[in-house]
Formats: structure tokens, C-alpha cells, sequence
């Protein structure tokens, strides 16, 4: 059967994207466009000699878990959620990259979908979201996706306050976390050194997404901000120190256990614009056929 096409629109629309998810899916980018690039040679022969007209695919290569990427999704969920998407959301798409990112990837774009599928409609036209709104939402999440290069038990700490709809006192927090008063004990100042939790003055604790380190934070400028992530992580280490953590982090080997610093680096510096992901992270249009449109379905990674 022929297929009829209008020669002068000849790209064709896909009907789905591709997604890999996985350890390291990112560093296949070149691999894929390689893959793709080659699909140009594998075409009719009556097509290769130019006697037979056919259409084209145009099938951009994105790495999902950049700043660029999380934001997208962020956004487009925003947006059926009837907010306004503006200026904030650059700092939230900071705020969730701190959270749910490492040193070396940045938070998985379907951790954020699951934030985003958790938070309230708007209310009113033109509403936008705060941060302190995303708290619910990284709740949901399992306590082991929450800022993952700090020790379990620090992680469920932090899950607990950020889905407390009041402050917690500290009793309440240990028994809600499921952690020991020694495991309490031990994560506290790494906690409260982070920025992470805040006891008011009544000595209950709360959770807090931007800490006074943060760029982000307001009112500004506020005397003794740190200027650099180094600054922030210099200024933090030295308040908890960078003696080895307790037990291996999740992100190490088995048996590897990290210094506070290195637990920390990734949560300070997704504040400063330094998350590093992969030397592919910029989008690749692979074309197959006649010259590219603009649209096309897209092949996403995401780590």
C-alpha cells in the first residue's frame, strides 16, 4: 500500500517518545544518536537513488535530569494544575534538584512528576507556587529518593517533617521517623547544619527547603551569605565537621562511607547552578529522511 504524504511538509509525526531509565542511561546518548544517524543509510534503494519520494523523522535526544529538563517538567505539571509558571520556578526547580539530586545526576524527572501529581490545584487565576507548597508532595515520595547521598536514617528524619502538617516535637519526630534516639541524636546538627530542619522557639521542628546559605533565601542580601557553593559547604563542614558519616551512603560502594562534606556537596550546589550530570546533556535532533520540522517525538534519558 502507498503511503501519501505532502511533499512540501515531509516530516512525519510520531505518536510516542522513548524513554531509558536507569544507572547511567545519560552516558548513552551518543550511542543512540549513532543508532539513528545510521537509520538514514537503511532506507528502499528507489528512496537511496532519489527516484522515490518518502517522508522524514526529525527525533530529538534530551538528557531529562538536567536543570533544563526537570524545569520543563515542572512546568508543563504547573500548568495543568492551573498555576501561573513565572519567575519562581527557577528557585523551585533548584530546591528539587537539592533534594532529590546527587553529585553526579541530577533528580529524576519522574520524582518530580510524582511531587507534582501530589500538589493542589490552584485556586485562582493567575495563582502561582511557593515552595514551601512542593513540602507535601516530596512527602509522598519513599524516604530513600529524599536528598539520597545522606545516611537512611537521616533521610527518613526528613521525610517525616516535611509531610508533618504542624511543627513536631522532638519525641514525636523520633517515633513518626522510626528512628532510634541514637540515630536521632547522631543526624540532628546534620540536619539543622544543612538547613533542612528549623526548631522554633517552642523547640519543635519544621522543615525548611531554602536554607539561609541558599541564594534563594530572603530577606537578601543577608550579612554572611556565602557568595559560592564552596563557601556554603566551607562554612557548613565546619560547623558539623567532615569526619567520616556513619555506614556507607547509598550513592557509595558497599562498605564506603563518605565525609559530611561529600554528603552534603550535592544538596549545597544545586543551589549555585553546579550540579554536574554528563558532557551530553544538551538536546541532539537526529534526522532520518528530508529536512527537519520543528515537532517531532523525543527520546528521553533520565538516570
Amino acid at each position: 500500500m502507498s503511503v501519501e504524504f505532502d511533499p512540501t511538509d515531509p516530516l512525519a509525526d510520531l505518536v510516542a517518545d522513548w524513554v531509558i531509565v536507569g544507572s547511567e542511561a545519560s552516558t548513552l546518548q551518543p550511542d543512540l544518536r549513532g543508532a539513528l544517524e545510521a537509520a538514514d543509510d537503511d532506507v528502499r534503494e528507489p528512496v537511496a537513488q532519489g527516484t522515490e519520494d518518502t517522508f522524514g523523522l526529525t527525533v530529538p535526544v534530551h538528557v531529562a535530569n538536567t536543570y533544563a529538563g526537570i524545569r520543563a517538567v515542572l512546568e508543563t505539571h504547573l500548568e495543568q494544575k492551573g498555576f501561573r509558571a513565572g519567575s519562581e520556578l527557577r528557585e523551585l526547580t533548584h530546591v528539587l534538584q537539592s533534594v532529590l539530586a546527587t553529585d553526579d545526576r541530577g533528580a529524576s524527572p519522574y520524582d518530580v512528576a510524582t511531587v507534582c501529581l501530589h500538589l493542589a490545584a490552584a485556586t485562582h487565576d493567575g495563582e502561582t507556587l511557593g515552595v514551601d507548597d512542593l513540602e507535601h508532595g516530596l512527602a509522598q515520595l519513599p524516604a530513600d529518593r529524599l536528598a539520597p547521598t545522606l545516611p537512611p536514617s537521616a533521610r527518613r528524619l526528613l521525610k517525616t517533617v516535611l509531610g508533618a502538617s504542624d511543627p513536631l516535637s522532638t519525641a514525636d519526630l523520633v517515633d513518626e521517623a522510626g528512628v532510634s534516639q541514637r540515630s536521632y541524636d547522631r543526624h540532628r546538627d546534620l540536619l539543622t547544619a544543612i538547613g533542612f530542619l528549623d526548631q522554633d522557639d517552642e523547640g519543635h521542628w519544621e522543615s525548611r527547603l531554602i536554607p539561609w546559605w541558599s541564594p534563594f533565601w530572603t530577606p537578601v542580601p543577608t550579612p554572611g551569605t556565602p557568595d559560592t557553593a564552596e563557601d556554603a559547604l566551607g562554612v557548613i563542614t565546619a560547623e558539623i565537621g567532615d569526619c567520616p558519616a556513619d555506614g556507607p551512603s547509598p550513592t557509595q560502594p558497599h562498605g564506603v562511607s563518605m565525609g559530611r562534606g561529600e554528603q552534603i556537596a550535592a544538596i549545597v550546589r544545586a543551589h549555585f547552578d553546579a550540579i554536574e550530570t554528563t558532557e551530553s546533556a544538551e538536546t541532539a535532533s537526529v534526522q532520518i529522511g528530508p529536512p527537519p520540522r520543528s515537532d517531532g517525538a523525543q527520546l528521553t534519558l533520565a538516570d
